[in-house]
C-alpha cells in the first residue's frame, strides 16, 4: 500500500503543479488506508457520491475518529490532527 500511496501522491502533485498551476500544493505526511468488503462496495460508492451532503451533518474529523474507534485502532488525539 505504501508504494501505491507514494505513486498517487507523486503523480497528483505533479499534475497539480503542471496543470492547475498550484506550485504550493503538497500532501500531508502519512495516510490512512482501509479495505472494503466486496459486499459493501455499492454502499461505499454511494457514500463517495453523496459525501458533500453527508458532511453537512457529520464532520470529517468526527467521522474519522468514529472509524478509528469502530476498528479498535488505538490513537492519541494529539497526533491525529
Amino acid at each position: 500500500m505504501a508504494a501505491v500511496i507514494r505513486d498517487v501522491k507523486s503523480g497528483s502533485s505533479e499534475w497539480a503543479h503542471a496543470t492547475v498551476g498550484k506550485r504550493s500544493f503538497g500532501w500531508q505526511p502519512g495516510y490512512f488506508g482501509v479495505t472494503v468488503s466486496p459486499s459493501h462496495i455499492e454502499r461505499v460508492k454511494r457514500y463517495i457520491l453523496n459525501q458533500e451532503e453527508h458532511h453537512r451533518h457529520k464532520s470529517f474529523e468526527d467521522e474519522y475518529i468514529e472509524m478509528l474507534k469502530l476498528a479498535r485502532i488505538e490513537y492519541d488525539e494529539r497526533y491525529v490532527w
